[in-house]
């Protein structure tokens, strides 16, 4: 069930971390960030009736300062008898020295399936960084018997395989095929990640909340414009265009490989990588 924003934000502010050189730490200095583990100000379980076979996600607000950008998400299993246990942990690229400015919100989502191991009727989902309290629990009901015959997209669905008989990338999402995301890079170049996070037809409205680090707006649609890394730092100002520094070497932050320009094909760990 969604619920109300925490009113931990202030109205109007950016809700996505600042594009580089945005560095929200005081003039002149030297700033540099390390991947470290950030407390979520919720957990919000996004179905009304889940359903094994079907697409589940868990939303959840990672608080930033204006020097920080979002990373990546860790996520654990720990199967039961009757519940399962999920640990869930959000990092983040954290700034060093003096940071001013609100603290916004970042909002994600992690699918959660069987295929991660989970079985049980009962799933307990906590957030794993140091010091949180944030829990949420929710009852998945049993796969549903109907065979997998492919429905269209924005058909009525039980099941991911129906949909995905018709699009590989699409899911049954709250009983309707579409296709789910987190942000602009997750759906098709001519959509946006839009309401009830799913992907919908591009519009002359993207970008209203900012984009991610390594991202510009372009024709109304954040993009990855991250120049490829590479080099010693010591400040992000050592860094290329949507790089940080984490006090060694350049790196463009990452929460899924969609983030990440050519030609790394890899995001490991909330960095861009490439295989060797």
């Amino acid at each position: 069930m969604r619920r109300l924003l925490p009113l931990l934000l202030c109205v109007g502010c950016n809700s996505q971390a600042l594009s580089a050189g945005e560095d929200g730490g005081a003039s002149g200095q030297c700033v540099s960030h390390q991947r470290s583990a950030t407390p979520v100000a919720d957990l919000i379980v996004l179905a009304d009736n889940p359903s094994y076979g079907a697409l589940f996600r868990i939303e959840f607000d990672v608080p930033l300062r204006p020097c920080d950008a979002f990373a990546d998400v860790a996520v654990q299993v720990m199967p039961g008898d009757a519940t399962d246990l999920v640990k869930l942990t959000a990092f983040a690229w954290q700034g060093s020295g003096r940071c001013d400015g609100p603290v916004i919100a970042v909002r994600r989502n992690v699918a959660l399936s069987e295929e991660l191991g989970l079985s049980s009727p009962n799933i307990m989902v906590v957030d794993g960084a140091p010091g949180s309290t944030q829990v949420a629990s929710l009852t998945v009901e049993p796969m549903s018997s109907g065979g997998c015959s492919a429905v269209p997209a924005d058909g009525a669905c039980q099941l991911d395989c129906q949909c995905a008989a018709t699009d590989p990338a699409l899911r049954c999402v709250d009983g309707t095929c579409n296709l789910p995301c987190s942000v602009d890079v997750d759906c098709p170049s001519n959509m946006v990640c839009g309401s009830y996070l799913i992907c919908h037809p591009l519009q002359g409205n993207g970008c209203a909340e900012g984009c991610n680090w390594s991202e510009s707006c372009v024709l109304h649609r954040c993009e990855v414009s991250a120049e490829a890394s590479g080099g010693n730092c010591s400040c992000d100002g050592d860094c290329g265009q949507g790089q940080l520094c984490d006090g060694h070497h350049c790196l463009i932050p990452c929460t899924t490989v969609a983030d990440c320009p050519p030609p790394y094909d890899l995001c490991v760990e909330g960095q861009c990588s490439a295989t060797i």
